[in-house]
């Protein structure tokens, strides 16, 4: 007694550590990404910033451009009106023209700088904002094979018992408004600690396994198989009433005790136990399944 204490105090504690290193990873998985992101928005602010006081640097110039080339144009008037003769004229002429012409390219000039400049800067944003896309979406799937793993037994591939309970709570309201007929079974294997003491754990997994298989492969598509805890499983059977389960569930077991289950060649005989029962409108996720559990419980008692 005293060493099934210890073992059972042991498996509990490995289950709390795969517990708490679970988290731990999912919380370090979700620090950084919310770090990667920071990053990448910082350096697409930066950017915007850089932007913002180029175009102000730009726009100061622009402007003392179109100052210059206004006053140069008003000194070719004033100068033009002052000449005395022709060739003085047409010399004043060419040099002030020159000069406007010179301060009109060098302004096109500016504007060409800016506008490669902005494309640039604009093909860099594009970039980054398409890695944080990247990022975002390589996290997000990574969080949801996290969920999918959170919500599946390891061991059977099954939904486990969290699974259940949020599959149940959508399906009861579901239910409550539609009012078609919902059953919930409860199935469990037979002499399973047996099976374990005398064959070990290995061939109590793999047990559960074939069991598992053989199982979802007689229920319908559309019925929800979860794995309860330990050799129970539990299954929502939709659409159906309670007196149209009963063949099908039966056949059920059939399946199971037909399994050619062999152990170093020795025939090992696998039978299961159901307990089935129909939703009632007063019932909720407890209740539904105490009535089911004992329906289970009769059926094991009865063989």
């Amino acid at each position: 007694g005293q060493w099934q204490d210890l073992e059972q105090l042991d498996l509990c504690l490995q289950f709390f550590e795969e517990v708490v290193d679970h988290f731990s990873q999912e919380y370090l998985q979700t620090q950084k990404l919310i770090v990667n992101i920071n990053a990448a928005l910082e350096d697409v602010h930066q950017t915007l910033l850089q932007s913002i006081k180029s175009s102000k640097n730009y726009g100061d110039q622009l402007q003392e451009l179109n100052i210059k080339i206004d006053r140069q144009i008003a000194e070719l008037s004033k100068n033009a009106g002052e000449a005395t003769s022709i060739v003085e004229l047409q010399f004043i002429i060419d040099k002030k023209l020159n000069a406007i012409t010179d301060s009109i390219k060098e302004r096109d000039g500016i504007e060409r700088q800016r506008t490669i400049e902005l494309d640039t800067t604009l093909q860099n944003m594009e970039s980054k904002l398409a890695t944080l896309e990247q990022r975002t979406e390589f996290y997000r799937n990574k969080w949801l094979e996290e969920k999918v793993k959170s919500d599946t037994d390891a061991l059977t591939g099954l939904p486990n018992r969290g699974a259940y309970d949020k599959r149940f709570n959508e399906e009861y309201k579901r239910w409550l408004r539609s009012s078609e007929p919902m059953c919930l079974a409860v199935i469990d294997i037979d002499h399973f600690k047996k099976i374990n003491d005398v064959y070990g754990h290995s061939v109590g997994d793999k047990t559960l396994q074939v069991v598992t298989k053989t199982i979802r492969k007689s229920m319908r598509n559309t019925d929800f198989l979860a794995r309860y805890g330990g050799e129970e499983f539990v299954c929502l059977l939709f659409n159906t009433e309670l007196r149209n389960v009963l063949k099908p569930l039966e056949k059920v077991k059939n399946s199971v005790q037909s399994i050619p289950f062999k152990v170093k060649n020795d025939p090992l005989n696998i039978t299961i136990s159901i307990g089935v029962t129909q939703l009632i409108k007063s019932d909720n996720v407890h209740t539904v399944f105490d009535r089911a559990d004992k329906a289970l419980y009769e059926a094991k008692e009865t063989g």
